[in-house]
């Protein structure tokens, strides 16, 4: 039996891959969220709290 490991990423750790490999910026990618302040994709980023499940299809 072989040993493999899926490995798995937190949401945190997927957004800032998806970020980083978007082109987009942080202020962008916030205004198509519907945020003022663009530093909720930090917090987002940071896992600090949780993506809100109606905006997780923007962020999409």
């Amino acid at each position: 039996m072989s040993s493999k490991f899926i490995e798995r990423k937190t949401v945190a750790e997927y957004l800032t891959d998806a970020i980083a490999h978007s082109g987009k910026t942080q202020k962008l990618i916030s205004q198509e969220m519907g945020y003022d302040n663009p530093n909720i994709i930090t917090i987002l980023k940071q896992g600090l709290t949780p993506v809100p499940l109606k905006k997780s299809r923007p962020i999409c």
